[in-house]
């Protein structure tokens, strides 16, 4: 290797530090010509009172063509303080260039510099393998704004090794300000005032005030339109002491795809400010960026409980509903396939604690990660519990409009439904085949036991005559069923739902174990019912579905009121005023 080709100004060094990334390794210390000649750019701009965010960028070509690392040293006089090797920002690197970001604190940017290191493989030397690294070192101070390089009182070595910054993460320390805003409530803060600039009530500077002012932060008209249309609402939190996410939940832009806006913020001066921001990820996209952000040591959720809200799957067909009105619903299925009796709870979530509040106890777990698509807790015993294919959860005293089948005229999607449990079950044929008989008291007694068993309420029931429909509706098993107006879909109280019950059940004595609710569907039929767990609501049969299936609705009558409150969406951009308030969820 012709080291003189290589020489831009006067010597090469031999350079032994402390790192052994600088041991024995020629350095060339560039001129800002010769940086400008080899494409490096490097970019500085104040974040806060005392720290400084630096990007190096550059394409690995010509020169750097085979470049190896970037390193960051921190140098009193020549001796090396303490070094850090970079790591390339994908999430900033574009169109086949590299950009490597940190934070560093003001006081030290005229004793760093950026060393790039350049490897040109290796040859025999005496017998002996021997690498061809040499590096080009670049002083800060003579790349970054004359404002920036403000002194401060002289850095001592372990100053300097708690303010190094590397990779966006600092770990200097944090000023002991008291911190008023959430990073969640900081990006509600910024939606509602985006909204604001677009109604023209305030300036754009209002909006600034609360980034660090990155080149990775800022707007363009399709954020400004979601903002004014109030569809983001920042759902999902995780930090530690220094940086934050938040994600939105999911929302559709203009063409109906289906988008999630992220941000990363980070804490100055006892604020929470944005430093990047990106409206346009996919589920996907934000989920790979969550993950990759829980790398970061002491990261952890803060939870909003309406993110939890919704019926849960987990192992074995088991589900957890999680009702926004804070209560909640558990049904334990093992492989037998055989549901349990559906056990009811109160819960709540502070910060990445989830409760749950039974009749004699309370348990507690935290969340290590949580999605629109699941999360996942770990017990005070350590373990771990996965909850994923999120549904809606239907609350007590709300429709539900469902479609069941005969299972005798449609196999492919013969099912059948628990009103309390909401379960779905293949039947075998030889089962079907039980229900295929016109008197329902005459029903074989080992198709009674597997409904029971199965805690299944009805199956769909539908009568043909010269291979027309005639009739439709339900074959029930252990359910009590008193017919009403229609009318009282919308006007009966629970109150009086028990005590139409309570007199049906003082008169009979006792529930049919089979019975048939059959209509000709040609206006919705409306029934009270009480199922074999107790469970009371009302049901209507509005009419045929395709597959000859049977359309209905029901909804069971509301839980039992809860004090707790509660939970709800937080508001994307409400009406503001100038100045802006504070933001409060």
């Amino acid at each position: 290797m012709n080291t003189a080709k290589k020489i831009i100004i006067a010597t090469w060094l031999l350079l032994v530090a402390a790192n052994s990334g600088f041991a024995l390794t020629p350095v060339e210390f560039v001129t800002k010509e010769a940086v400008k000649a080899m494409g490096v750019k490097i970019r500085a701009e104040a974040r806060g009172s005392d720290q400084v965010w630096v990007e190096l960028e550059f394409k690995p070509e010509g020169k750097l063509k085979t470049y190896s690392r970037v390193q960051l040293g921190v140098f009193e006089g020549k001796d090396l303080l303490v070094s850090a090797t970079l790591k390339e920002d994908q999430y900033l690197s574009k169109a086949g260039n590299l950009i490597f970001g940190f934070f560093i604190s003001r006081s030290l940017l005229d004793k760093a510099s950026l060393t790039l290191f350049v490897n040109d493989g290796a040859e025999m030397i005496g017998g002996l393998l021997r690498t061809n690294e040499y590096c080009y070192q670049l002083e800060l101070k003579d790349y970054v704004p004359a404002d920036l390089l403000r002194k401060t009182k002289p850095a001592s070595s372990t100053d300097i090794r708690e303010a190094l910054v590397q990779g966006g993460a600092t770990t200097a320390a944090v000023p002991q300000a008291v911190v008023s805003d959430t990073p969640r409530q900081v990006i509600a803060e910024f939606l509602r005032r985006l909204k604001a600039v677009g109604e023209q009530k305030i300036d754009a500077q209002k909006v600034w005030e609360l980034s660090t002012r990155s080149l990775h932060v800022g707007w363009d008209g399709n954020l400004g339109t979601f903002a004014s249309k109030e569809c983001i609402h920042p759902l999902h939190q995780l930090g530690n002491d220094s940086q934050a996410l938040v994600l939105s939940a999911p929302f559709k832009d203009d063409a109906g795809r289906e988008r999630i806006f992220c941000a990363v913020l980070v804490l100055r001066d006892g604020k929470w400010l944005i430093d990047r921001s990106d409206t346009y990820r996919s589920r996907s996209e934000a989920e790979n960026l969550l993950d990759g952000f829980l790398l970061n040591p002491g990261v952890k959720f803060d939870v909003q409980a309406i993110g939890l809200v919704g019926k849960w799957r987990y192992p074995c067909a088991s589900t957890l509903t999680l009702y926004a009105d804070v209560t909640g619903v558990r049904v334990e299925e093992g492989p037998s396939g055989v549901p349990e009796k559906p056990e009811h709870f109160r819960w709540d979530m502070s910060g990445d604690t989830f409760r749950a509040h039974w009749p004699d106890h309370t348990d507690a777990a935290k969340v290590t990660r949580v999605t629109d698509d699941g999360f996942v807790i770990i017990d005070a015993k350590g373990q771990t519990e996965g909850f994923d294919y999120r549904e809606e959860a239907i609350a007590p005293g709300s429709p539900h409009e469902l479609v069941v089948y005969d299972p005798r005229l449609t196999q492919q999607q013969s099912h059948c439904f628990g009103i309390e449990v909401e379960r779905e079950r293949m039947m075998d044929e030889d089962l079907t085949a039980k229900l295929d008989v016109a008197d329902p008291h005459l029903t074989d007694a080992s198709l009674i036991a597997w409904m029971k068993e199965h805690r299944i309420d009805a199956v769909g029931r539908v009568v043909l005559t010269d291979g027309k429909l005639a009739q439709l509706g339900l074959r029930t098993f252990e359910m009590l069923t008193i017919p009403v107006a229609e009318d009282m879909w919308n006007k009966i109280t629970a109150a009086e739902i028990a005590g139409q019950m309570r007199q049906r059940l003082s008169e009979w004595g006792a529930i049919a174990v089979v019975n048939d609710v059959l209509t000709d569907g040609k206006k919705p039929a409306t029934y009270l019912f009480q199922t074999r767990d107790g469970s009371q609501g009302l049901l209507q049969i509005l009419g045929t579905a395709e597959k000859n299936g049977v359309k209905l609705h029901y909804k069971l009558v509301q839980n039992t009121v809860t004090t707790a409150t509660p939970v709800s969406m937080p508001p994307a951009a409400p009406a503001l005023q100038t100045p802006p308030p504070p933001a409060g969820l």
